[in-house]
């Protein structure tokens, strides 16, 4: 159970953006169009949670000082060793390069994303503005994984619209930590202001 939390399977949700150019291709009736698609989306979720493994890695010793973190945080909380939690990060990288034998353009754009999250784990997520572009940009390469996972091409107008509307999201989010915990919640919220989010 502690492993399963660890991958965060309630996230999941946010690679549905993966099938949106299975919509807007309209490629929805063509059964093999839909499978391709459906791979691509639990690769996805497999590099998401290989990505929040390493992320509560990273994190286990100041997520053992937050209030909350402590107790939902499984590796945080004691609950998950970090010999299983390496071993289950191991894990969904070996499923991720079986997906390389599947769709080599698809893998690239994950290979991508879990590059991104290894930035963001590791110095991204302690830089202000760069943080919140970090999170857009991922939904963007869910949309293209999708793209390239079906043989489409992706629209510079999707592309675009995709990282907007993330932005303006993840800002959302920041400013809402920001004014319920402060720098509580995460550390790079001591480097914004309201005025900054809302800017």
């Amino acid at each position: 159970m502690g492993l399963l939390r660890l991958m965060r399977p309630r996230q999941w949700i946010k690679n549905s953006f993966v099938l949106a150019p299975l919509v807007f291709a309209r490629a929805f009736t063509d059964p093999g169009q839909v499978a391709d698609a459906a791979i691509a989306f639990a690769l996805f979720c497999v590099a998401s949670s290989a990505s929040y493994v390493l992320n509560d890695i990273v994190d286990v010793e100041r997520d053992r000082l937050h209030p909350t973190k402590r107790h939902s945080r499984p590796i945080a909380a004691g609950t998950v060793s970090i010999g299983a939690a390496v071993g289950l990060f191991a894990a969904c990288y070996a499923v991720l390069i079986v997906g390389w034998f599947w769709s080599v353009n698809t893998m690239l754009a994950i290979f991508a994303y879990l590059a991104l999250n290894v930035a963001y784990s590791f110095w991204l997520k302690h830089q202000p503005v760069l943080d919140l572009f970090s999170i857009a940009v991922g939904f963007v390469l869910r949309v293209y994984a999708g793209a390239l996972a079906l043989a489409v091409p992706l629209s510079s107008w999707m592309a675009v619209t995709t990282l907007c509307l993330a932005l303006y999201l993840a800002a959302i989010k920041r400013r809402q930590e920001l004014a319920s915990n402060g720098s509580d919640s995460r550390a790079v919220l001591a480097l914004y202001t309201p005025a900054l989010i809302d800017r």
